[in-house]
């Protein structure tokens, strides 16, 4: 019978306390999250861009530092010249690292940037 009231008071008094703070530290407050860019790049084009493909794409490899350790083209504008200055624009580029838990770890973003119609010089 001893045992019995000690087990139900332990069990009223679980429900009525609240967690320690390292137990709540997993919960809502610390999401999942993907790797994603912290702010958007702009993408200039020059004037004299020769486009041939409607899109352009990358895989951005992020540290969980958030800054880029590895980037591949996937898909190529066709001009080299924007080509170079997206490559370069995107590892300067600041982005937030996947994370579970509250601990950032790397991981790989596909970026795809659709390209402009003739005239324009920005990129979406």
């Amino acid at each position: 019978m001893k045992y019995r009231a000690f087990a139900l008071t332990l069990c009223l008094l679980s429900t009525l306390c609240p967690a320690p703070a390292g137990a709540r530290a997993s919960g809502a407050g610390c999401p999942t999250t993907p790797a994603r860019l912290a702010v958007p790049p702009k993408l200039s084009l020059p004037a004299d861009l020769k486009i041939t493909s409607k899109e352009m794409a990358f895989e951005v490899d992020i540290g969980s530092d958030g800054h880029v350790r590895g980037l591949q083209m996937d898909e190529s504008s066709g001009d080299n010249a924007v080509d170079l200055g997206a490559r370069q624009t995107l590892q300067a580029a600041t982005f937030e690292p996947p994370q579970t838990g509250c601990v950032a770890f790397s991981g790989a973003l596909r970026l795809t940037y659709d390209l402009p119609v003739e005239g324009s010089t920005q990129l979406a």
